[in-house]
């Protein structure tokens, strides 16, 4: 059949449409680890605060540990950036470093996991083993947020990159609605050949999530190693110091996004850390015993502030997937650089808040 398919299609048409059946699942496959990961950070905020509750940990200290975060956003970030773009493995760039971090994150979460168990119900050395793999768990996963982030950046072209960064934000989304999911199920009953308790169960399924994603986007994704390049001693810690040396200078837009971010995250942060753990002492206050302990009565109190995340990361997700189909409309007269339009701000935006 001349200038057609066996279907009978015409054969442009089936050509255009398996090209975009591919370029679909080339996004899908690279940004694929950051729904692995969200998967593994929703369990963190959602279960830590009442996880080291449940151990003793103080009210008032569990914020301090959650200053992780923060720290390790502003010191891990940069340095994996910097480093990884002078690494010139022969397998990329950022697989190294993508790799160290997802092995970096699931010794933290057995740890996390299985913490009374490995420090053998010492109630000091169980809050104290908790705490640091919290902490080492929190660089961890800046450190490979960083590097996905930075493996989106190298492998699509500028005009790509609105698109890329907007399959980020969903994969966020599909992270947080399937991490805070799981977390409201009643896992010990449903899968406990996977462990004694909840989060022990919750950090192996965290833990098999974020390998598999890993691996697909590692396999699925071609890096072009760099040749050597010679250096100077200093030269990391120079780039590093020009990371803030440069904040004045950065574009008005750019300062703009910052200051959205730092407010936002002002506000968001409590959200996210104390949501679940509000939502639990409401339950514990509000229901009767009925028989159960005072753990278990906790932990369904726990179940339940997931719930009402998971309902969060549903009306988050939608948002990413319907405000930008209305970003495009904003833009009036000739089509501005792809990497200023309206589309790719609005991602850049929901990518950094929507995390």
């Amino acid at each position: 059949m001349i200038g057609g398919t066996l279907s009978g299609a015409p054969a442009g048409v089936a050509s255009t449409k398996a090209s975009s059946v591919a370029e679909l699942g080339r996004y899908i496959s690279l940004t694929i680890a950051i729904a692995g990961l969200q998967f593994c950070w929703a369990v963190e905020t959602g279960f830590g605060s009442p996880y080291l509750l449940s151990l003793g940990l103080k009210k008032s200290l569990v914020s301090l540990v959650w200053l992780a975060g923060p720290l390790s956003g502003l010191i891990t970030q940069p340095l994996v950036g910097i480093f990884s773009d002078r690494c010139t493995s022969r397998f990329g760039r950022r697989r190294p470093f993508i790799v160290g971090s997802v092995i970096c994150t699931i010794l933290c979460l057995t740890v996390v996991g299985w913490t009374r168990e490995i420090a053998g119900g010492h109630e000091t050395l169980t809050i104290c083993l908790a705490v640091v793999a919290f902490y080492f768990l929190d660089f961890a996963i800046n450190a490979l947020q960083g590097s996905l982030r930075s493996l989106i950046v190298d492998v699509l072209p500028a005009a790509r990159q609105d698109a890329g960064t907007a399959w980020a934000a969903r994969m966020i989304g599909i992270g947080n609605v399937s991490g805070y999911l799981m977390g409201f199920l009643d896992l010990a009953r449903l899968l406990p050949f996977l462990g004694s308790t909840h989060m022990q169960i919750l950090t192996t399924i965290a833990s098999v999530t974020l390998a598999t994603t890993v691996s697909i986007t590692c396999y699925c994704t071609t890096e072009t190693p760099i040749p050597p390049q010679p250096s100077a001693p200093g030269d990391g810690l120079r780039a590093f110091t020009a990371l803030f040396t440069s904040i004045g200078k950065l574009p008005k837009v750019i300062k703009d996004i910052f200051r959205i971010e730092l407010f936002a995250w002002i506000g968001w942060f409590p959200f996210l850390f104390y949501g679940t753990t509000y939502i639990a002492d409401l339950y514990v206050a509000t229901h009767e015993s009925g028989g159960a302990t005072d753990a278990e009565l906790m932990e369904r109190g726990t179940r339940a502030g997931s719930l009402a995340m998971f309902a969060h990361a549903v009306v988050s997700l939608s948002s990413s997937l319907i405000l930008p189909l209305f970003s495009y409309s904003l833009v009036v007269g000739p089509p501005p650089d792809p990497q200023f339009s309206d589309a790719t701000v609005l991602g850049q935006i929901k990518y950094a808040l929507l995390k």
